[in-house]
């Protein structure tokens, strides 16, 4: 597949923001380090009526999935 791009998409939301403080970093050098996109997607967990980790379909929506 050539020319294919990837994207790292992180879903952080405020109940895990302590979480992201330390893992955004890390993702973000690490998709720049190998030439990569990065999207961070805000959201809550009532947002869903589901399980909170169920937002990341939801991030997925916000994605241009065709170019990736």
């Amino acid at each position: 597949m050539t020319g294919m791009k990837i994207l790292i998409l992180q879903v952080m939301t405020p109940e895990i923001a302590g979480y992201c403080a330390y893992s955004l970093p890390l993702n973000v050098e690490y998709a720049v380090r190998n030439g990569y996109h990065y999207h961070l997607h805000h959201g809550r967990s009532t947002d869903i009526p589901h399980y909170p980790s169920w937002l990341k379909l939801e991030a997925l929506r916000s994605v241009d999935l065709g170019s990736y």
